[in-house]
């Protein structure tokens, strides 16, 4: 009978734990994050100027921004040396890796602004084992704060001097493609918005990543599911919020050989546009720092685009 109530009770105990565990981690993403974007984004209280350097024909600061709200975002951004003229903006989210540096991949004589932002991430590079649940509100945040991050970064931009208001381009590269829509949705001082390499239904995606982790694939399959969960993903997915750009244009630039997007949920993300939209279609796999040649083709495609139609628009000004 004691042996019972002993099974019992660790039973219960064990159910308990279980309970009380998940709990503890979907608590923080049961609710939409997109209600407080603008209350996070705050209002700008500081600037932290880090450092400054020449790179090509333009310089690179490098700064961090500093929100009413406690949101902190490190902002790098290349301005041409000559200063006495407006430039259409280009702002990137990319990858979590690269971050701020991307400024530094886009080849160096662009008669434009370019600013990249890191992911409001404080914890290390690489987490495994029992500090994965250490730092898991910390990933939860990132998610979450990346938004209002690019906000912030836009009242920061538009303070400058030499960026054409009328001309701000957002562009989501990889992992920035899923979560740039949100505030671009929100946020209509940019003009027009680019996603290189972009998907919906982000289980599925993540699914596809964790292969060579998980080989089961109902594990699989119930990991990407939790991992989209918790990252807030089911609210900050893509096709969740391009209908809301429209009429603003957005450009999808995909590759039918990307290894990390399954095809179906590009496609998905496709037919999530709304006119006025374009789909431009390349060659090669999915872009990373390391893939020079993709780097390099996706930046003229959209860099020459903006140029091209700057100069109209300078002459357009110039005939009246």
């Amino acid at each position: 009978m004691k042996i019972s109530r002993l099974i019992a009770w660790c039973g219960l105990s064990l159910a308990t734990f279980i309970i009380v565990f998940f709990g503890w981690l979907v608590f923080p993403v049961l609710t939409d994050p997109s209600r407080h974007f603008m209350e996070r984004k705050g209002t700008l209280s500081f600037v932290e100027q880090e450092r400054i350097f020449p790179f090509g024909d333009s310089t690179i600061t490098e700064t961090t921004l500093h929100s009413s709200s406690g949101l902190t975002v490190k902002l790098s951004y290349r301005i041409p040396l000559d200063k006495t003229k407006k430039y259409p903006l280009v702002l990137l989210l990319g990858g979590h890796k690269t971050g701020r540096n991307a400024v530094r991949l886009v080849p160096a004589r662009q008669d434009m602004v370019i600013a990249a932002i890191s992911y409001p991430y404080n914890a290390p590079a690489k987490v495994t084992g029992l500090d994965l649940l250490r730092y898991l509100r910390v990933y939860q945040a990132a998610f979450r704060d990346t938004p209002p991050a690019v906000m912030l970064a836009l009242d920061y931009l538009l303070s400058q001097a030499v960026v054409d208001e009328q001309q701000i381009e957002a562009v989501g590269v990889s992992l920035g493609a899923f979560l740039i829509t949100s505030p671009v949705a929100m946020d209509e001082r940019v003009k027009r918005l680019w996603l290189v390499h972009g998907a919906a239904i982000p289980d599925v995606v993540i699914e596809h990543n964790i292969r060579q982790r998980f080989h089961n694939g109902l594990v699989r399959v119930m990991m990407a599911k939790l991992l989209t969960i918790l990252s807030s993903g089911h609210y900050l997915k893509a096709e969740r919020w391009l209908p809301l750009i429209s009429p603003r244009p957005v450009i999808a630039i995909n590759s039918r050989q990307d290894e990390r997007l399954p095809f179906h949920t590009v496609t998905a993300l496709h037919r999530a546009l709304v006119q006025p939209a374009e789909i431009i279609w390349i060659e090669g796999q999915h872009i990373t720092p390391g893939r020079e040649a993709v780097v390099q083709q996706i930046s003229e495609i959209i860099l020459k685009r903006i140029a091209t139609e700057s100069k109209l628009k300078v002459l357009d000004s110039v005939a009246k």
